[in-house]
């Protein structure tokens, strides 16, 4: 199904360092690479609005949200944060609590459909160069990592949203010099290049259902929550778990290592929301 023709799709990532691409130009970013994969498939969306920076934990997401105040709803919604609160050191059962919160609100900026969010699993830091210059316990960073996606994945899951594994891909060579910027930690353009089109399913699924479910909805008068579960053959989430799209990798192997936003030894890029549609705001 393709949305090539009307107004265009509007689409919100919500993150850190990796979503604000460290290192890395605008086009480079794995959300800019994302619609550019979507409008190769004929969809009409227009260039992400992004709303995160480097070092953001999730309170401090919230915190940018708060202040970047975009105006919803939107058509897809994403989300990618934790890495910078496993980084520091913070408990799970803090990150569990925080992330709930944040994925309540990305679902309501999504006009309250979890079918139009998906969310990307944290990557491995903990092979990179900047790992080893710290001296990092490379497999307790991929023990944490596991801990942090798996909850991550069953909030999705308790909410029907979809959970996209990125976290093998980033593994696998994911410590290469093409694989990395110059700060040995944040990934390159051709990393987010993997992580883009992993997403792109989901994207598409999530893009796709809710276009047949409104257009049904509309004709039938059937209120969308009730149409979540009831299209045949469709790849709407229903009402009681979420679509995983992965890189054919089990929930066992999803932990190795770790990377992100920790990295203050980088050059920061700190763009609270890059869009016309809400206000900006810049840390140091």
């Amino acid at each position: 199904m393709t949305a090539a023709l009307g107004t265009p799709l509007r689409y919100l990532a919500l993150g850190d360092s990796y979503t604000i691409g460290e290192g890395v130009a605008l086009s480079q970013r794995w959300p800019a690479q994302l619609v550019d994969g979507l409008r190769a498939h004929g969809w009409n969306v227009a260039p992400p609005q992004i709303i995160a920076s480097t070092g953001w934990t999730i309170d401090e997401l919230q915190a940018g949200i708060d202040t970047a105040a975009p105006h919803g709803p939107f058509d897809l919604v994403s989300l990618l944060i934790g890495v910078n609160n496993q980084y520091r050191g913070r408990s799970l059962d803090e990150y569990r609590s925080q992330f709930d919160n944040v994925l309540q609100r990305a679902i309501a900026f999504a006009g309250g459909h979890a079918a139009r969010v998906f969310v990307l699993s944290m990557p491995d830091w903990g092979l990179t160069p900047f790992a080893r210059a710290q001296s990092a316990d490379e497999a307790l960073i991929a023990a944490q990592i596991d801990a942090f996606n798996s909850v991550a994945a069953d909030r999705c899951a308790e909410r029907a949203v979809r959970f996209v594994d990125i976290t093998a891909t980033s593994r696998d060579g994911g410590d290469a010099a093409d694989m990395l910027v110059d700060d040995g930690l944040h990934p390159s353009g051709a990393m987010y290049a993997r992580w883009a089109t992993l997403a792109l399913p989901a994207a598409r699924d999530a893009l796709g259902a809710v276009r047949t479910v409104d257009t049904i909805a509309r004709t039938a008068a059937v209120p969308v929550r009730t149409m979540h579960a009831t299209l045949p053959g469709s790849d709407v989430a229903s009402e009681t778990g979420s679509r995983r799209y992965s890189a054919d990798v089990d929930r066992a192997t999803l932990g190795r290592r770790n990377t992100h936003d920790f990295g203050t030894t980088a050059k920061s890029s700190t763009v609270a929301c890059a869009s016309s549609h809400c206000k900006t705001a810049n840390r140091a």
